[in-house]
C-alpha cells in the first residue's frame, strides 16, 4: 500500500456554500456520532487550547484508542485488547466525571478483531441502557452499567446464508441500530467481494430477523436512516466485482435478500481490482454520500436514499474515512494526507489543504469551526475549517469524542490510557461589592 507524501500547508481559500446539515444528538453514541454517521456538532470547539492538563487521565488500561470512545449516559465506554495469554478483546466502563473505572465485560471474542487491528466501537442504546458490539462472528449485547451479556449470537450458516463461500466475521464494521433491530456487516476479505453478508438481529434478543448476502469487502458500518417516504431502511455496498462499487437498502423491518427495496443500477469503478468501499456512508436524511477507494484512488458519490438514484459520481483521491456533512459543504480526508470541501449539490471542488503526509484511519470529531484530528507521531491537533493548526499536543492517539453537549473531547493516550480534556471555565460577568 503506498499513499503520496505531501508538505504540511494546513491553509486554503474558503469558498461559502450552504448545503443542509443532519440533524444532531449532544451524545455521540455511535463510532461515527450518530445514524446518520455524520461525526459533526453544532457547537463551536469549547476545548481550544490542547496544550493544558486534562481533567483526569487513566492509567494503563490496554485501550484500543483507535476504537473511538463511545458516550452513554454518565459513561464513556472504551475497547480494550490484550495479546497474553492470548488474543482476546473486551470492553470497559469509565466515569466522565473522573475517569474513574466501573465495570469491565468478560472476554468477548479472541483472534480476529486483534489480528485484523479493527477500529470498530460499541453503539449505545440509550433506551434501554445497553450497548452492542460484534467482534469475531460474533454480535454482543451488553448491559450499560455492569457490561454483563444480555444475550450474544454467532453468525454461522445455521442463521444466515449457507452457500458456498458465504461470510461470517467482522472486521472494523461496527453495529448500528434502529427499528428494534441491530444491523452488521460481515467481512469478505481485502480482495475479496463475493461473501459478505448484512444481517439484522432482534435488538432484544439477537435472534437473526433477515440477512442478504449483498457482497463487497465489509469494513463499513451499515446505514440504518428513518427517510421521510421510504421509512425506516438500512443500506450497505452491493458489490458483485472487485473494481465496481454500488449500494443496496433493504426494509429494517423486511425479509433481506428476498425483498430488497432497491439495487443501484450504476456502480462507482476505477478498473483498479482494489476498489470498494473502506469507510461509511453518511446521509443528510435525503442523499447518501461516500469516497471510495482502492488505496490510491476513488470516486465522491452522492444517491438518493429512497430510490439509490445516482445524483454525482466523481473521480477523487481515495479515503477510508467518512466524509463530514457541514452547512459549508462536504468535507473529505482523503488518504493522500489532503482535506477537501465539496460542494454537497454537484460535487465540485472548492478548496483543498494538505494535512498530513497521509490519513488511515484517522477519524476526525467535527465542529462547527473546526475539527479535532490526532496523527501518528504527532498528537492531537485542532484545525480549522481551512486546514490550518490552531493548538497541538503530543501523546494523544486514536479517534477523538466530543460531549456535544459540554464540548469536552475524550482521547486515548499512547500506551493505552484515556484521557478527558475540558474547556477552561468562561466567565461572561464579573459584579464587584464594595
Amino acid at each position: 500500500m503506498s499513499h503520496t507524501a505531501f508538505h504540511c500547508t494546513r491553509h486554503f481559500c474558503a469558498v461559502a456554500l450552504i448545503a443542509a446539515a443532519p440533524a444532531t444528538t449532544t451524545a455521540w453514541t455511535d463510532i461515527h456520532r450518530g445514524p446518520d454517521h455524520n461525526a459533526r456538532i453544532d457547537a463551536p470547539a469549547a476545548v481550544t487550547d490542547l496544550t493544558a492538563a486534562p481533567a483526569w487521565v487513566t492509567g494503563e488500561e490496554n485501550l484500543r484508542p483507535g476504537c473511538r470512545p463511545i458516550l452513554g449516559h454518565d459513561r464513556v465506554y472504551t475497547v480494550a485488547i490484550a495479546e497474553d495469554p492470548e488474543d482476546r478483546v473486551w470492553i470497559k466502563a469509565f466515569d466522565r466525571q473522573d475517569g474513574t473505572l466501573l465495570a469491565e465485560s468478560g472476554d468477548l471474542d479472541v483472534g480476529s478483531f486483534v489480528s485484523f487491528d479493527s477500529l470498530s466501537a460499541p453503539a449505545y442504546d440509550p433506551l434501554t441502557d445497553s450497548l452492542f458490539f460484534n467482534s469475531g462472528s460474533t454480535v454482543y449485547s451488553l448491559d450499560g452499567i455492569t457490561l454483563a451479556t444480555n444475550w450474544s449470537t454467532t453468525l454461522d450458516a445455521a442463521n444466515t446464508d449457507s452457500a458456498a463461500g458465504a461470510m461470517y466475521s467482522f472486521i472494523n464494521a461496527s453495529p448500528a441500530h434502529g427499528a428494534g433491530r441491530v444491523f452488521v456487516k460481515t467481512y469478505d476479505s481485502a480482495f475479496g467481494v463475493d461473501g459478505s453478508q448484512v444481517v439484522a438481529l432482534d435488538a432484544g434478543t439477537g435472534e437473526v430477523d433477515w440477512y442478504a448476502r449483498t457482497g463487497g469487502r465489509g469494513v463499513h458500518s451499515p446505514l440504518f436512516m428513518d427517510h421521510p417516504e421510504a421509512g425506516e431502511i438500512v443500506l450497505v455496498e452491493y458489490q458483485s466485482t472487485p473494481d465496481q462499487v454500488g449500494f443496496a437498502a433493504f426494509a429494517a423491518d423486511g425479509n433481506g435478500e428476498e425483498d430488497p427495496l432497491w439495487t443501484t443500477a450504476w456502480t462507482a469503478a476505477t478498473g483498479s481490482g482494489f476498489h470498494g468501499l473502506w469507510g461509511d456512508l453518511v446521509t443528510d436524511g435525503e442523499f447518501v454520500y461516500t469516497v471510495t477507494s482502492d488505496f490510491v484512488d476513488g470516486r465522491l458519490v452522492r444517491f438518493r436514499a429512497e430510490d439509490g438514484a445516482l445524483e454525482y459520481d466523481l473521480a477523487a483521491p481515495g479515503s477510508d474515512i467518512p466524509p463530514i456533512l457541514a452547512p459549508e459543504g462536504v468535507f473529505v480526508l482523503h488518504g493522500d494526507g489532503t482535506l477537501r470541501r465539496y460542494s454537497a449539490a454537484d460535487g465540485t471542488e472548492e478548496s483543498a489543504a494538505n494535512v498530513a503526509s497521509f490519513l488511515f484511519r484517522n477519524y476526525p470529531a467535527f465542529m462547527e469551526d473546526g475539527f479535532y484530528l490526532a496523527l501518528p507521531g504527532e498528537g492531537l491537533l485542532l484545525l480549522g475549517l481551512d486546514g490550518a493548526e490552531l493548538s497541538l499536543t503530543p501523546g494523544f492517539t486514536g479517534a477523538a469524542t466530543v460531549d456535544g453537549e459540554e464540548g469536552s473531547v475524550y482521547i486515548g493516550l499512547e500506551g493505552g490510557g484515556l484521557a478527558k480534556l475540558e474547556a477552561p471555565t468562561r466567565v461572561y460577568h464579573w459584579e464587584v461589592w464594595e
